[in-house]
């Protein structure tokens, strides 16, 4: 049954002949080249920006701190809960300042607390303070969250206004402080320690040493180089990939980090460059190219600064950052890009998306239209300035096609189609369906799900159906912190806990399944190469799995 209800979510999209055509009304509401001008009291207060710009470990980020926690009223806008949270220990348990933290699934209110720690979606444009952070800024030109960001800086009514990360977005900001009026001052920051290099370690794991931290570019090879560490070497790994959930990420950051671990080694995705304090004394790239979703790629410049980036930590026994590659020929490419200058991009745009108020006054104008065709108008019709570019709406057009059949309000179906959510992934985008539905035939919504028995199952299916419950869980609390309709918060809360338990558990014992070490090369994974190639591929990951066993 739950299958068929989420058919709309796969089908092909509905004729449009029955839908009124847009007019001259329509395309001044997609007229989108002026979005600071929807933040009205922000505009009017001529505020000071501060970009602090630098390297990882350049001290950019505590500087912006100073002044947030010496303000007598502030916001810190991260871009992930674990950097909001981290925010929010460090202001309340070092610097004896009360702070709330706000994030889309968890809100903690401290009494008299006069600053906020939040993920940059949940930033409060209503409340005037007198400094914010936007941590990480340069994501203002990612193409799925990069509105947020654009969001935060136009619209926050701070009198001071820093921006932390690295110089590749200068240009823009300079732009956007001259189109806003604000004043901008552009502070430039040096790593504090040395960054090395050394040789590479000749394709071999045996060369891996306390400290390390090695890069894959996949889960599968994150767990491929685990399995290969353990049974070639005596060290212990912890592993951070993306789809790990926040709180397992932090417990293996915790782990790796504790002087009296047994895990001294981390295997991870790039996704261990934001969000986690890790004292790594050498980062190792086990391969210089990665899937962008379209191909494989080489790394940037930019990515492979930020990488290396995280080898050594000031006021730690890692004085002096070290880099390497697991094989010898990858040298040649990280060496170049760390000595590249990171030179400001004349090319980014701030993305945007419509605000609630702009589908607001098309529902007025053409009640007729579903949301879905709302969402489809400005994909076809939005106009930006050469500053801005719409963001990525394929995904929300996907939610709204998914909820159209239902009878909701506009303003719920905007709220439920905001959630952090992919209505197209398997029983994630099931249950998506299910809350909406619920919430509208029930106005209650229940989620009593229990882990299920995995007994049978291998090491990985288990953290694959894991990974996906909390997601699930994760997506209802979402939902619960904007419809009281949602009340089962205890229960998903404790569920999620006992995951997280359950994924340390796996991932302390767990053996990836027979894989050759990640590829020397970059191949785009378009093309397949000849059959002389796949044979000896297919031979090479024999030779490997056979002695990996000795």
């Amino acid at each position: 049954m739950l299958g068929k209800l989420v058919q709309l979510c796969r089908g092909k999209r509905n004729a449009r002949s029955w839908y009124t055509k847009p007019t001259g009304k329509h395309m001044t509401i997609a007229d989108l080249r002026d979005p600071h001008l929807w933040y009205p009291e922000a505009h009017a207060m001529k505020r000071k920006i501060i970009l602090h710009v630098g390297p990882t470990n350049s001290g950019k980020t505590y500087n912006a701190i100073q002044a947030l926690a010496s303000a007598r009223t502030a916001v810190y806008c991260g871009p992930l809960r674990l950097l909001a949270a981290e925010i929010y220990d460090k202001l309340n348990s070092e610097y004896k300042v009360p702070c709330s933290l706000v994030t889309g699934q968890q809100v903690i209110e401290e009494p008299n607390a006069k600053h906020v720690a939040c993920t940059v979606e949940m930033a409060d444009l209503k409340q005037p303070v007198d400094v914010a952070i936007i941590d990480e800024y340069q994501l203002i030109s990612d193409y799925q969250r990069g509105w947020a960001w654009t969001r935060a800086l136009l619209g926050l009514q701070a009198r001071e206004i820093h921006l932390t990360g690295d110089l590749s977005r200068i240009d823009l900001i300079q732009h956007i402080a001259d189109i806003t009026g604000d004043t901008l001052e552009i502070r430039q920051y040096e790593r504090l320690l040395p960054l090395e290099t050394e040789k590479g370690l000749s394709g071999s794991t045996e060369n891996i040493r306390a400290g390390d931290a090695i890069i894959a570019f996949s889960r599968k090879d994150v767990f491929a180089l685990k399995r290969l560490i353990e049974t070639r070497t005596k060290h212990k790994c912890c592993v951070i990939y993306g789809n790990l959930p926040p709180e397992s990420r932090k417990n293996q950051a915790d782990l790796f980090n504790d002087v009296n671990s047994e895990s001294k080694v981390l295997v991870g995705t790039d996704a261990i460059g934001m969000g986690l304090n890790l004292n790594i004394g050498r980062v190792v790239f086990s391969a210089i190219s990665k899937y962008d979703g379209i191909s494989d790629r080489m790394l940037t410049t930019s990515e492979v600064k930020q990488i290396a980036g995280r080898a050594g930590r000031y006021m730690s026994e890692y004085g002096v950052g070290k880099v390497t590659s697991l094989y010898n020929q990858h040298m040649k490419h990280i060496k170049k890009h760390l000595e590249l200058p990171l030179v400001p991009d004349d090319k980014s745009f701030a993305m945007i998306l419509p605000m609630y108020e702009q589908f607001e006054m098309l529902a007025e104008i053409s009640p007729e239209w579903p949301f879905s065709e709302m969402v489809k108008f400005f994909m076809e019709n939005a106009r930006t300035d050469h500053n801005f570019c719409m963001a990525e709406l394929d995904t929300l057009f996907k939610k709204a096609k998914c909820l159209d059949e239902l009878d909701l309000s506009l303003e719920d179906r905007y709220i439920f189609c905001m959630a952090p959510v992919d209505a197209d992934r398997g029983n994630l985008g099931k249950y998506f369906y299910k809350f909406a539905s619920d919430f509208f035939h029930k106005n209650e919504v229940n989620f009593r799900k229990e882990i299920p028995k995995l007994d049978f199952a291998s090491p990985q299916v288990r953290l694959n159906m894991l990974e996906e419950l909390y997601k699930i869980c994760d997506l209802y609390l979402w939902l619960s912190n904007r419809f009281t309709a949602f009340t089962d918060v205890e229960h998903v809360s404790r569920v999620m806990d006992e995951i997280t338990e359950e994924i340390s558990r796996i991932l302390a014992t767990l053996n990836s399944p027979k894989r050759s070490l990640p590829p020397r090369r970059s191949r785009d994974r378009r093309s397949s190469g000849t059959l002389r190639d796949k044979r000896r591929k297919a031979e090479n990951l024999r030779r490997l799995v056979r002695s990996s066993n000795e």
